[in-house]
């Protein structure tokens, strides 16, 4: 299949997966709670309400979505600098996917609350709105974030 005949969700992956540069981390982490988590520990897990938004310190993450024979297939994996955060979670809704840690690893979480903004900080992280304005997609060397379809 030629580039221009790709489906547009594969032309659109690095928009759609970003990795946030260390001063962009450092930004959210004084808004968040630092917490480390074991391999195999569960994240978010579909259909429970989940914690909000995650940045990933360190370790690695995969993300599966159930399917109705039980299945799991992997949607991506995020590893330091990415995160985490379906619309679902951030507006206080059960997760639709699962997250699960593939090794140790440590992440700065955000309550829903937090990450809309409804506790203070109107929207905005460390007194800047943190929502990129170009469209263009973030080319980085630091993407860890790995499409598993």
């Amino acid at each position: 299949m030629a580039a221009s005949e790709r489906p547009i969700i594969e032309t659109r992956r690095d928009q759609m997966f970003l990795v946030l540069e260390p001063a962009e981390i450092d930004r959210l982490r004084q808004f968040g709670e630092t917490r480390s988590y074991s391999a195999g520990e569960r994240l978010t897990t579909a259909g429970e309400i989940g914690p909000g938004m995650f940045v990933i310190l360190t370790g690695n993450v995969v993300v599966t979505q159930r399917d109705e024979l039980a299945h799991h297939p992997p949607i991506a994996t995020f590893g330091p600098g990415s995160f985490l955060g379906e619309l679902a979670q951030l507006s206080g809704r059960p997760a639709l996917v699962d997250g699960q840690a593939q090794g140790r690893g440590r992440s700065t979480g955000h309550s829903a609350a937090q990450a809309s903004g409804r506790s203070g900080g109107g929207g905005r992280v460390g007194g800047t709105h943190h929502a990129r304005a170009d469209p263009a997609p973030r080319r980085s060397s630091r993407n860890r974030v790995r499409a598993d379809r």
